[in-house]
């Protein structure tokens, strides 16, 4: 599905020619380009199912408006904007993703993405987001309100290396069916503090491991705001290099090992 990605000596596109009718699968199509400006509006999404690493790595966009965008039928979205490092701004519109279970990494690498604006995201059927902020290092908050996570069962590196991210609420984040919670903020250098609510239920997690790994700002953490901890069974270098760290409360990890 790459069709034109990967052709890094373009300068300008035109698309308005492409007919993609009866396409269901256009992922990577405009992957690793050095363009400046890509105009998408003549694309017909209609019946795209997978749509994964559309703009990856095009390291030279600054802007993306894909409010033309049918996406009713859309499944992947993965890597859909991942690693455009020079990204600013993005114009999702009226963004349907009611059908999307597949969002990671969707932001993944976008480093000079100062604010996300994720309210236009319908994430109802996404049962795999790891990684979607990750890399995103110039944002400083992220009101995640109103993500539903309700169907998410892989939150792995969700905001990793976010490294100017200095407080995060996930206290609406529903966690009663994630399984995977590894790196969650491995490498958020500047976070000095989580907020999260009883809805933060780890029931059906095992491990935690590198959770905090880097966090050198927090000089205290309470894992009491992670509730129902009861199947952690690893915690492999859960506070690794936190070199502030001053007080750790641990009592709920009960018989957890490998610190």
């Amino acid at each position: 599905a790459y069709f034109i990605g990967g052709c890094r000596n373009l300068t300008e596109i035109n698309l308005s020619s492409i007919n993609l009718a009866s396409a269901t699968n256009i992922s990577e199509m405009l992957a690793r380009l050095n363009v400046q400006s890509i105009d998408v509006t003549p694309l017909n999404t209609a019946t795209v199912i997978d749509m994964s690493g559309l703009f990856n790595y095009c390291n030279y966009l600054t802007t993306i408006d894909i409010s033309s965008f049918d996406t009713s039928n859309v499944i992947n979205m993965a890597n859909l904007f991942g690693y455009c490092r020079n990204l600013t701004s993005i114009n999702f519109g009226p963004l349907d993703t009611s059908n999307v279970t597949n969002m990671a990494n969707l932001f993944a690498g976008c480093n000079n993405l100062q604010n996300i604006d994720v309210a236009h995201l319908n994430t109802t059927k996404v049962t795999n987001m790891s990684g979607f902020f990750s890399y995103c290092n110039s944002l400083t908050s992220i009101n995640l309100s109103s993500l539903d996570t309700s169907n998410v069962s892989n939150m792995s590196n969700l905001f990793r290396n976010c490294s100017n991210l200095q407080s995060v609420n996930i206290a609406n984040l529903n966690t009663s069916n994630v399984t995977k919670i590894s790196d969650m903020f491995a490498n958020c250098q500047s976070l000095t503090s989580i907020k999260a609510g009883s809805g933060f239920d780890l029931t059906k997690v095992t491990y935690l491991n590198n959770i905090f790994q880097n966090c050198n700002a927090f000089t205290e953490l309470n894992l009491e705001m992670f509730c129902n901890l009861s199947n952690i069974r690893g915690v492999n270098s859960l506070f690794t290099n936190c070199a502030n760290l001053q007080s750790v409360e641990l009592s709920t990890l009960g018989e957890a090992t490998m610190l």
